[in-house]
C-alpha cells in the first residue's frame, strides 16, 4: 500500500492515510506519493489489477527551458478523500479530474475542517493562460501533447474494436460475453470479469501484430487467447 494514501477500488476513492505533522500539514507529491505509489499498489494487489488504473499522465516532454510540467488526470468517477482530522492538505503537482464538474477532494466523513492547497507547475500555468513568447521547441511540445491525447482517444477506440473482434471470433460463454473488460498496462493483459458469476479471464495483450512486445498502453495491436484464472 502507498505510504501516504491507498486506493479503494469498491468506492473509487483515493484515501489519504498520512497523519498531519506537528503544524497540521499533510504534503502530497503527485508524482511520488500518488502516481508512483499507486503503480506499485496495482502491481502487487490482485484486486486492483482487475480495475483500470485511475490516472493518466500527460506531458513531461523536455523543452528548451527545462521539462514541461507533468500533468495527471484522475479518471471519473475516482476522487480523493482527505485524512479524518483538521489540517491543511498541500497537493504539489498538476492533478486534475477528468470532468470539470467533478470535485477532486471530497469532504471528510467526520466533522473536520480541511484546507486544500494545490501547488501547480509554473510552466504549465503559463501554457494554460496562453502567454505568448514560447520558443519553437516549447510550441512543438504543446503540439505533441495535443497529438498524444488524440492518439490516446484513438487507441481506446481501437481497443474496443479489437475486443468486439475477439468476441466474434471465439466461442465465448455467456458469462464471458457479459463480463466487463479492462486492460492492465502494468501486466500487459486484457481482463474480463463477471461480477455476477465471480469468474475471471485473462489474455496477453501486445503492442505489435507479431505479438513480441507486451502491451504497455501505447497501442493495442493483437490479443492472445483468453484463459480462466482465479477470481479476484
Amino acid at each position: 500500500m502507498g505510504a501516504k494514501l491507498y486506493a479503494n477500488s469498491a468506492t473509487k476513492t483515493l484515501i489519504v492515510t498520512e497523519i498531519p505533522d506537528g503544524n497540521g500539514f499533510i504534503d502530497l507529491d503527485v508524482q511520488v506519493d500518488i502516481w508512483s505509489d499507486l503503480i506499485e499498489d496495482w502491481q502487487s494487489d490482485l484486486t486492483l489489477r482487475g480495475h483500470t488504473f485511475p490516472i493518466i499522465l500527460i506531458g513531461a516532454e523536455v523543452v528548451s527551458a527545462g521539462k514541461l510540467g507533468s500533468t495527471y488526470v484522475l479518471n471519473d468517477p475516482w476522487y480523493m478523500r482527505p485524512y479524518e482530522a483538521d489540517h491543511t492538505l498541500n497537493i504539489n503537482g498538476n492533478l486534475f479530474t477528468e470532468l470539470a464538474t467533478t470535485q477532486l477532494v471530497a469532504p471528510t466523513l467526520g466533522d473536520y475542517t480541511v484546507t486544500v492547497n494545490r501547488n501547480l507547475s509554473t510552466l504549465v500555468e503559463v501554457v494554460e493562460t496562453g502567454t505568448s513568447g514560447l520558443t519553437a521547441q516549447e510550441s512543438q511540445a504543446l503540439i505533441d501533447i495535443d497529438t498524444n491525447v488524440d492518439t490516446l482517444i484513438t487507441d481506446v477506440a481501437a481497443l474496443e474494436a479489437k475486443i468486439d473482434t475477439l468476441l466474434a471470433a471465439q466461442d465465448l460463454t455467456n458469462a464471458q460475453k457479459e463480463a466487463e473488460h479492462t486492460t492492465d498496462p502494468v501486466l500487459g493483459k486484457l481482463i474480463l470479469r463477471n461480477t455476477t458469476t465471480l469468474e475471471r479471464w485473462e489474455a496477453d495483450a501486445w503492442e505489435d501484430a507479431a505479438q513480441t512486445i507486451p502491451y504497455k498502453g501505447e497501442g493495442l495491436e493483437s490479443i492472445g487467447m483468453l484463459a480462466s484464472v482465479a477470481w479476484s
